[in-house]
């Protein structure tokens, strides 16, 4: 009994909605009709994937790992990048390497390299969720992001 209890208390602190799991899709998104811009997500106890709309067609954008808490925050944290180029995953480490590298001979500055990021949403965020019914929406600031439930 013991033993239940302690596993129930370590599977309770996770830190994971269940609510999350599954697919989440931006109502703007229409294949071919919604470009450049962050369409969709896929939860899964503990760990995302993050899909790009580049109008011709949908991608594998970043991935990694999310944790939310009892006062309806998620954050979520990349560990990998799609590389669009070589059509293969890369970890964050990687391509953070080699797009800064290729960034700074092309005369951008730390600054600027640290804007891309956070405007490709690369970097650790933060959101404040809810989800009612098959509608999932995401606050960060004065921003809401609405996805539906696939």
């Amino acid at each position: 009994m013991v033993l239940i209890f302690g596993m129930m208390v370590v599977d309770c602190g996770s830190g994971v909605d269940t609510a999350l799991d599954g697919s989440w899709r931006s109502p703007k998104s229409r294949y071919g009709g919604f470009e450049n811009d962050l369409c969709e997500y896929t939860f899964l106890a503990g760990k995302y994937e993050a899909f790009w709309d580049y109008g011709s067609e949908i991608t594998p954008y970043h991935k990694g790992t999310y944790a939310t808490n009892d006062k309806g925050e998620i954050s979520l944290k990349p560990t990998h990048i799609y590389d669009q180029r070589g059509r293969k995953w890369q970890t964050k480490g990687e391509f953070t390497k080699e797009f800064t590298e290729y960034a700074k001979s092309e005369g951008a500055t730390d600054a600027e390299i640290k804007e891309y990021f956070e405007e490709k949403q690369l970097v650790d965020q933060s959101f404040t969720y809810s989800i009612r019914g098959n509608k999932l929406q995401l606050f960060q600031g004065n921003q809401t992001f609405s996805y539906n439930k696939q």
